[in-house]
């Protein structure tokens, strides 16, 4: 009798019972059969019993290490354990046994997707593609990362690649146009997008991409539009409903705002985000007491949450309940789900009620969650200063890290004047707002939306190599300025974080911030008023001054 076949004839025919019944046989009479070991292996693993199945494929490889197979199938038992890390290891060394065994390859970008870093997926999606050029998983995956990490030339080019071979790939059209969108050319977005419409493409995805890019053109009408058919197709799409109530907001309709979010709600009572954002939206308007009748009515089920709590105390403090407030976000800070975000929140509290300890201790857990975290960075130093820690002083170095620069203009743009006169025209089509944007520190004026140095202008494009060669310069100067770990950064280069123009009105200004994204700062006056010139500080920077309400010990 040969066991091994008849093992291997149950298990093709699907007697899996049978099968496992034989090979445990065979291998109580040959123990070290590399065959018997591997397919009992392989069979266990598809039946979900992955630690056992683990010891077999062990064993197999014990016998011939160079199986790739074999050790693919051991990684997948890794992964379905949750043992990531070795998981990663034994698909890299399955790929090593045999370069051309493309499971390995799909299986190895698949767990980066979701447990790698953006670099070392993209070496992984370029090592697949250079031995399988033609495989559209691998090629499409290798075109998402390059998105996912800014490389977005290259994303673009493979993306336009693939569409060359499968022009009906819509989803590859509609990830070329975020692609674009990312790279500061909505116009050429919303190409691709328009493109999918025409085809007979309705999605809400699609509809709220064409309605960011119209919203980055500065066409706030269509974009209002588009947003208002997204959650036609999906009431549920929480960015949809921000992006539409930000835009009615600014465009001064406010009869109509957060009305998507009433009328979602009405079919979607139960809803733990959409309820929650709908809170944060009256809370963004300062619709403090109405937001605390609704947090009253919602369910039990909403208080096992830190974010329930923590826009309770949001409210508490609106209402200048600040008692109250730091209970609820003592709360809040002891639930498991609790964010940086929410611990930030109630540093800053801490720290207006003089209790800067506790204070210190809650922005250290969150940067231990978020070790980059600038908003905790800057509390931070506000509590090293008022327990007169000499860290403060290192951290919040104004004399060393503060500087001004002129705009260092090419001669060809003549006066710096003249180039500001321009800039000025240009930016004014992209200010189609009528009202300040909510969320922001501006007060009493609009701003432009999306990455305003993406332009392709030639204007701007001029004023983006201006204000790099002057990072560059800052960067080099300041190398060896004494700095905190905490807020090293050791770089050569840099990229945009964001960029956009503001337009105060009359009697406009920003609150005192933190950019919670770029390392450095910096703010470039076009126009300025003529009481400027008389010697008004009208407009100037204070630097330092925290935005806290301090109590008097």
């Amino acid at each position: 009798m040969n066991l091994l076949n008849d093992a291997i004839k149950a298990h093709q025919s699907g007697n899996f019972p049978l099968a496992k019944q034989c090979y445990l046989k065979q291998l109580s009479y040959f123990k070290n059969d590399v065959n018997a070991n591997q397919l009992l292996g392989a069979l266990l693993f598809n039946q979900g019993e992955y630690k056992e199945a683990k010891l077999y494929l062990k064993k197999s490889l014990s016998l011939n290490s160079k199986q790739a197979h074999v050790l693919c199938n051991l990684a997948s038992c890794y992964f379905m354990c949750e043992q990531v890390s070795e998981a990663k290891s034994y698909f890299k060394k399955a790929i090593n046994c045999q370069v051309d065994y493309l499971d390995s390859h799909i299986k190895l970008i698949k767990l980066l997707k979701v447990h790698g870093d953006k670099r070392e997926l993209v070496s992984a999606c370029k090592k697949g593609m250079f031995h399988f050029p033609n495989n559209i998983y691998i090629l499409e995956s290798l075109a998402d990362a390059y998105a996912e990490s800014n490389e977005l030339e290259q994303s673009i080019t493979l993306y336009n690649n693939i569409l060359t071979k499968h022009p009906n790939g819509h989803k590859n059209r509609l990830n070329l146009g975020v692609a674009h969108r990312k790279n500061g050319r909505p116009e050429l977005a919303l190409e691709q997008y328009l493109y999918l419409q025409s085809n007979q493409i309705n999605s809400y995805q699609l509809f709220h991409n064409i309605a960011n890019a119209y919203s980055d053109l500065g066409n706030l009408t269509k974009a209002i539009d588009y947003y208002q058919r997204t959650l036609m197709l999906n009431n549920l799409y929480i960015e949809a409903h921000r992006n539409l109530n930000d835009l009615l907001w600014e465009t001064n309709q406010k009869d109509k705002y957060l009305n998507s979010f009433k009328l979602s709600l009405q079919s979607n009572a139960s809803d733990i985000k959409l309820n929650f954002a709908y809170i944060e939206e009256l809370i963004r308007v300062s619709m403090f007491q109405e937001a605390k009748v609704y947090l009253s009515e919602l369910g039990s089920q909403f208080l096992n949450f830190a974010k329930y709590h923590d826009l309770r105390a949001q409210t508490e403090i609106g209402l200048d309940d600040n008692e109250n407030a730091l209970e609820s976000q003592k709360q809040a800070v002891e639930l498991n789900d609790v964010t940086t975000e929410q611990l930030i929140r109630y540093a800053k509290n801490l720290i207006e009620h003089n209790n800067v300890q506790e204070a210190e201790f809650q922005l250290q857990r969150a940067l231990k969650f978020e070790p980059n975290e600038q908003m905790a960075i800057a509390y931070l130093g506000v509590c090293w200063r008022l327990m007169d820690n000499p860290r403060e002083k290192i951290l919040n170095n104004y004399n060393d890290l503060v500087c001004e620069y002129i705009l260092p203009l090419p001669t060809e743009h003549g006066t710096v004047e003249n180039f500001c006169h321009e800039l000025n025209d240009y930016l004014d089509e992209y200010h189609t707002g009528t009202n300040q944007p909510l969320g922001q520190t501006l007060v009493n004026g609009t701003q432009t939306r999306g990455a305003l140095f993406s332009h392709q202008s030639p204007l701007i494009q001029t004023l983006v190599k201006c204000i790099s060669d002057c990072i560059n310069d800052y960067i080099q100067r300041r190398s060896n300025t004494q700095q905190l770990d905490i807020s090293k950064r050791h770089v050569n280069s840099f990229e945009y974080a964001g960029s956009w123009s503001v337009r105060l009105s009359t009697g406009g200004f920003h609150a005192m911030h933190v950019h919670p994204m770029g390392w450095i700062s910096s703010v470039l006056y076009i126009e300025l008023p003529d009481c400027v010139e008389k010697g008004n500080q009208e407009g100037w920077l204070c630097l330092g001054e925290p935005a806290l309400s301090l109590k008097p010990k």
